[in-house]
C-alpha cells in the first residue's frame, strides 16, 4: 500500500437474519448481510451494506446495496 499502510480483514461465516421486504404485506425474508466500514486517519468515512439471498454477497452475484445509517442518541 502507498505510504506503508496496512489492511486487516477477517473472514466470518455469514448467518441469515430476518429483514422486512417491500412486497405487499411487508413479508420477512431471511437474508445474508455483509457490512463494511471504511476508516481513514482513524475516522469513519463510509459504510456499505449488502444483502443477499445466498452467502455470496457480491453485487454481480445478485446482492443488493442498501442504505446504512449511523445512529447516535439525542443529546
Amino acid at each position: 500500500m502507498p505510504g506503508g499502510g496496512s489492511l486487516l480483514q477477517q473472514r466470518v461465516t455469514l448467518i441469515p437474519q430476518p429483514y422486512p421486504t417491500l412486497a405487499e404485506g411487508l413479508p420477512i425474508a431471511e437474508l445474508y448481510t455483509d457490512q463494511n466500514i471504511f476508516i481513514a486517519d482513524g475516522e469513519l468515512v463510509g459504510y456499505l451494506t449488502r444483502l443477499a439471498t445466498t452467502p455470496i454477497t457480491n453485487v454481480s452475484q445478485g446482492a443488493s446495496i442498501v442504505p446504512s445509517f449511523v445512529v447516535t442518541p439525542r443529546g
